[in-house]
């Protein structure tokens, strides 16, 4: 994970990698899904990246501008770029 933590007026770089590897559900999950056993029931590896630019619009260390984050009163960043 990589994403800019200070508010700026250029969009900067953030990036998220996510990795799931040999995964596995019960039986009962898979039935649910999938109840004419159509899906090989292997262990899967799950995996995705996203990479992209966004305008950070708050300072995310500061405490007072992360409380209005919180409360709904400010987005904390204007996406321009997502792949």
């Amino acid at each position: 994970m990589m994403i800019p933590i200070a508010k700026s007026d250029i969009p900067s770089d953030f990036a998220l990698g996510f990795t799931f590897s040999d995964f596995v559900t019960s039986d009962t999950l898979w039935s649910m899904i999938d109840p004419s056993n159509a899906l090989p029931r292997n262990p899967a590896t799950i995996s995705f990246d996203l990479v992209g630019k966004a305008k950070m619009l708050i300072d995310f260390l500061d405490p007072k501008q992360m409380e209005a984050v919180e409360k709904g009163d400010v987005m904390p960043a204007e996406l321009n770029a997502l792949t």
